[in-house]
């Protein structure tokens, strides 16, 4: 298994040095930076040869997938700029997220027409990724932010519409929870679960100091030999780097040799 945290590139070598294997950056963020910003992040992560390997936040409000709205060829261009820019920063997952360009509008109530729009999408995006050695995971979003895809059993009917060997679902703790869906359902679908997001039930960074249990999630990644990609995804506060410090200590603990670090 390989562990990351949700971060910017300026924090990519404290982050490196804290243990971790590589960076979840926002994929909607490489659009802003200037060509000079983009090449100094990129000679970062090459001098320190640690890399944003999965990235979130793949498109920005502005661009919707479901409804009338629907700019097919807005999201292509889109999609070409950012795509080169992520592999530059070594991308290998891209995550679909993005509640507020799924989000079922209030004037449009057709689920299945939904669905459709999705799988239409997340076809086009993944035979883009393909092309550059990327897969794609589709992740459920809390139930409180989305009208649609907030369970991880929603996550994997729409991956069986779209039929790519590169796209794949992921679950969420911090989302699990307000969907009431048992930690079991990541075993459930442990064949095509890629990617796992991880935080304390506040959101913030789960360390060995903040009073949370989490004895049950990493007895189930144990038992079902996990061995992909977990990333903390959490809120930053001014504690940031003892959290970091004490995040890596946590999951180094609790999964043993399912990740291949060693507690210095």
């Amino acid at each position: 298994m390989r562990i990351g945290i949700c971060a910017s590139y300026e924090k990519a070598e404290f982050i490196k040095d804290c243990g971790f294997d590589y960076l979840e950056y926002n994929l909607v963020s490489l659009q802003s930076l200037s060509q000079e910003e983009f090449m100094q992040a990129q000679r970062l992560l090459e001098r320190l040869d640690f890399y944003a390997e999965v990235m979130g936040i793949m498109l920005p409000p502005s661009l919707k997938v479901v409804g009338n709205q629907v700019n097919r060829e807005a999201i292509t261009g889109y999609l070409i700029n950012v795509l080169e820019r992520a592999e530059l920063f070594g991308c290998k997952k891209v995550v679909f997220g993005s509640s507020h360009s799924r989000n079922m509008p209030k004037d449009f109530s057709n689920r299945a027409l939904a669905y459709k729009q999705i799988a239409s999408f997340l076809t086009e995006a993944a035979e883009m990724l393909d092309r550059r050695g990327m897969s794609l995971v589709i992740e459920p979003c809390p139930i409180h932010e989305n009208s649609i895809l907030t369970l991880i059993p929603e996550a994997y009917y729409v991956m069986r519409m779209v039929k790519l060997p590169n796209v794949r679902i992921m679950a969420d703790t911090y989302t699990m929870q307000f969907a009431y869906e048992r930690l079991d359902e990541i075993a459930v679908y442990k064949d095509v679960m890629e990617h796992l997001h991880f935080s304390a039930p506040n959101r913030t960074i789960p360390c060995p100091w903040d009073n949370h249990d989490y004895n049950e999630f990493f007895k189930l990644l144990r038992k079902i030999r996990y061995d992909r990609t977990l990333t903390i995804e959490a809120f930053h506060y001014d504690d940031f780097c003892d959290r970091c410090k004490g995040a890596y200590r946590l999951l180094v603990n609790g999964l043993g040799d399912l990740i291949n670090h060693k507690e210095e």
